[in-house]
């Protein structure tokens, strides 16, 4: 089912909502460990998950965050698609939210300590990180987070409540 009430959304809301001087409502949607190619429209978690929670808070998004790419980085997965996926989804986002120019925030990817480090691991985080930067438009309004150096986190991957909210400042 849908999560109705979240304390970090609400957390989320309220901070961006006090430095914006205007409402902001937040809603979150999340599928753990999850890569782009099972995210992107036309896949069942884009249509049972993402399609029905724009609905349920009215279907109008001015602004997305994307925090998602762990899949990719950490494991054996590969993300040669991930750039056309993006822009589907970007695409996605904009038709659903009924926004043709809705700005998309796409968070940078953690850190990698999860998982064994080696060179492996460490060249394919930093090569999806680069990945990551080269999807920044500002002409398209599409922008990439700060750094998450610092950042909170629950796990070596994963922001906190407070960390989310950190790296969307």
């Amino acid at each position: 089912g849908v999560v109705t009430y979240m304390p970090n959304c609400a957390g989320l809301a309220k901070s961006l909502s006090s430095a914006a001087g205007i409402p902001v409502g937040v809603i979150a949607v999340g599928i753990p460990a999850t890569e782009m190619s099972l995210l992107k429209p036309g896949t069942s978690n884009w249509d049972t998950k993402l399609v029905p929670a724009v609905t349920l808070a009215g279907g109008n998004v001015e602004q997305w965050v994307w925090s998602q790419g762990e899949a990719e980085a950490l494991s054996a997965s590969s993300y040669a698609a991930y750039a056309s996926d993006f822009a589907a989804l970007v695409a996605g986002f904009r038709s659903i939210g009924g926004r043709s120019d809705a700005g998309v925030y796409v968070r940078l990817i953690g850190e990698d300590t999860d998982v064994t480090v080696n060179s492996t691991t460490t060249d394919r985080a930093a090569g999806f990180r680069a990945l990551q930067m080269s999807l920044e438009n500002p002409s398209d309004k599409i922008w990439i987070s700060s750094h998450p150096l610092g950042i909170p986190l629950v796990d070596n991957i994963h922001f906190t409540a407070l960390g989310h909210i950190d790296i969307c400042r």
